[in-house]
């Protein structure tokens, strides 16, 4: 098949429903957070920096526990000398 001048491959027909395809079709995006991502066809250096951006968010959330239970802390001995 052939691209016309648009870009657009020829229509195929299946069952009376016509079809396009794009040459610049967007591809699936490979969520390096996300929780349910399939890593079977990641390479190993796609995994490797996975788990760095998994580890980075990990310490990013402990620092923001860390912060809100001292911002609660403070506002518990505040409300505590009242």
């Amino acid at each position: 098949m052939y691209a016309n001048l648009f870009g657009i491959y020829p229509m195929l027909v299946q069952g009376g429903e016509c079809m396009v395809f794009h040459d610049d079709a967007p591809k699936p995006k490979m969520d390096a957070l996300s929780a349910h991502a399939d890593l079977s066809q990641w390479s190993v250096a796609a995994l490797e920096e996975r788990l760095d951006l998994l580890n980075a968010e990990i310490e990013r959330t402990q620092a923001m526990i860390l912060k809100k239970k001292a911002s609660q802390s403070a506002a518990e001995a505040v409300f505590k000398r009242a």
